[in-house]
């Protein structure tokens, strides 16, 4: 048996301070309860917005364009008596999302339950415990139902939650809020950044540096001195893979990295933590695919458009046929330039022009070498290149310092939550 810390004592949520009560969440709260078990009358120019547990995110109400309204008459008749003292929590889809209530024009449906707590707790120290590992844990082991899984009213009104003095509570929810008043700047930022990027990408690849004079052209507006050309005619190669049990391979391992349209994220990254692998002698045989450092992989089946320029330190690998290789000729045409221009609204009104859709929609390897793009001298390729690719290092930046402060949250909630180290207050 586990032997007890002094001045801890052991519960069914494990080992907490032996000050700390625990305390299931209906001794807590003065109602707990869910939304309408129905559909309201909808109203385009109605003030309340209709949500559901799929509203909450990141502890606050997310209203979408495809969110319903009801008018004044449908709020009052569905209305439930929610407080600033209100957590919301969805019920299934997405179950456990949270999102304090702060006076928003809402009716809930049946997915989003409300739990309106008593002021003998602090309703932001409630809401990061109810978001606790062990918490989120013990609600997907109590969920019901078999084709759609809930999170019923009584597992919630039944869940435990250590409790520690009013003063503590509130401690523990300051330092936790500020890492996440951290982490909103710090999305804010990206997000400026990722703004920055688009509105640069729009003037940059239309109107380049420095010029006056523009000439109409079948892709639209581009710089006079520029000139428009087939990705064909300035590549060395554009192939594709094919998947290795069609040689009657499989995956192994250990050996070379085998790149899938899953493994490119949408910041144009690879994301190497699942990547498959295949042996030296399976990427032997597939040699047309072998991929090459400065080739970039463009997805032509499925979510089309996604590219990624390929680094060393990924090599060797090979990929499939769902992603197109393309080699350029390096010599007059900078990588990192055509790059820009796979994530341009030059490709994308190309995609949406010719794409085939069928069970899933594809472009041809023609499609890929018939790609016109607009083409600027080297020097300026490399310049516009080098512009983007400094606000590419700096969103990156800020999503590496994103990272770093939730796993500073991730580790303060499991020691903070559990009473692992305690606060100190007057």
């Amino acid at each position: 048996m586990k032997k007890v810390r002094e001045g801890y004592k052991m519960t069914e949520l494990g080992e907490i301070p032996g000050e700390w009560e625990i305390k299931p969440l209906n001794k807590i709260a003065y109602k707990i309860g869910d939304g309408l078990h129905g559909t309201p009358v909808y109203s385009e120019d109605g003030d309340y917005y209709f949500i559901n547990g799929n509203n909450l995110n990141d502890g606050k109400i997310l209203i979408t364009n495809e969110t319903k309204k009801v008018n004044e008459i449908e709020y009052h008749k569905y209305k439930k008596e929610l407080n600033n003292n209100t957590l919301l929590i969805s019920l299934n889809g997405t179950i456990g999302n949270l999102a304090c209530y702060n006076s928003e024009k809402v009716v809930l449906g049946k997915s989003c339950g409300y739990i309106t707590l008593k002021e003998s707790v602090n309703k932001n120290y409630i809401f990061y415990a109810l978001n606790s590992n062990k918490i989120q844990l013990h609600f997907y082991k109590e969920l019901t139902g078999t084709t759609i899984k809930n999170l019923s009213l009584d597992t919630l009104r039944k869940t435990n939650i250590p409790i520690p003095y009013i003063k503590e509570q509130q401690k523990i929810s300051s330092i936790l809020s500020s890492v996440d008043e951290q982490i909103e700047i710090t999305d804010n930022l990206i997000e400026k950044m990722k703004k920055l990027k688009k509105g640069l990408m729009q003037r940059l690849l239309t109107k380049g540096i420095g010029h006056s004079r523009f000439k109409d052209t079948e892709i639209g507006r581009i710089p006079e001195e520029w000139e428009v050309r087939k990705l064909g005619d300035i590549s060395l190669l554009i192939t594709k893979g094919t998947t290795p049990s069609t040689y009657g391979f499989d995956f192994v391992d250990e050996g070379v990295n085998f790149i899938k349209i899953e493994n490119i994220l949408d910041n144009g990254k690879i994301c190497s933590d699942n990547l498959l692998k295949i042996s030296y002698e399976c990427n032997e045989k597939l040699s047309r695919s072998k991929i090459q450092e400065n080739d970039i992989l463009v997805s032509i089946a499925g979510s089309l458009g996604k590219s990624v320029l390929i680094s060393g330190n990924i090599l060797p690998a090979n990929t499939n046929q769902a992603l197109a290789i393309v080699r350029l000729d390096k010599s007059n045409y900078s990588v990192e330039y055509i790059n820009y221009i796979f994530s341009s609204r030059f490709f994308k009104n190309y995609i949406d022009k010719i794409s085939t859709v069928g069970a899933q929609p594809n472009l041809s390897l023609q499609q890929v070498n018939d790609f016109k793009i607009p083409i600027p001298c080297y020097d300026e390729q490399q310049q516009i290149a080098s512009i983007l690719s400094s606000v590419d290092k700096q969103i990156s930046q800020y999503e590496s310092k994103k990272e770093k402060l939730q796993e500073l949250k991730k580790g303060l909630m499991q020691k903070l939550l559990t009473g692992k180290i305690r606060v100190k207050v007057s």
